[in-house]
């Protein structure tokens, strides 16, 4: 059971994290950079699909061998990501003037309900 419940929740997750870095491209980085403006895909919904991806995998890795501990390690992961987007978006927000409005029709983690992506599959690099 508990197999089914790890594979049932790890494989959609994989899949929002693959799609993601399918949707990045180019754009992807290991530093918060600023090189292009992805607003397609998965993006279109959410500014940060990478790391919601992230939060429901882990979050079923820790529900699957619950303890303080792993409580703790989960709690201290989600705000490090959630500081570490925040960083993120600070750079995008000077680089790229749309971004704000990017960010009034799109959720940071979770699609906001009744509100749709500024556009479908916008790119915008920066030179």
């Amino acid at each position: 059971m508990l197999a089914e419940l790890h594979t049932g929740q790890t494989t959609p997750s994989s899949g929002i994290n693959l799609i993601g870095l399918l949707s990045l491209r180019r754009a992807f980085t290991i530093m918060a950079e600023a090189r292009e403006l992805v607003a397609g895909g998965l993006f279109r919904y959410v500014r940060h699909p990478l790391y919601s991806g992230n939060f429901v995998m882990f979050l079923g890795r820790l529900l699957l061998r619950l303890h303080p501990y792993a409580l703790v390690l989960y709690i201290v992961f989600v705000t490090g990501q959630i500081h570490r987007a925040q960083i993120e978006e600070r750079k995008l927000q000077k680089v790229f003037s749309e971004y704000q409005a990017y960010r009034t029709v799109t959720g940071m983690f979770l699609p906001t309900h009744g509100k749709g992506a500024l556009t479908s599959g916008i790119v915008i690099k920066h030179c």
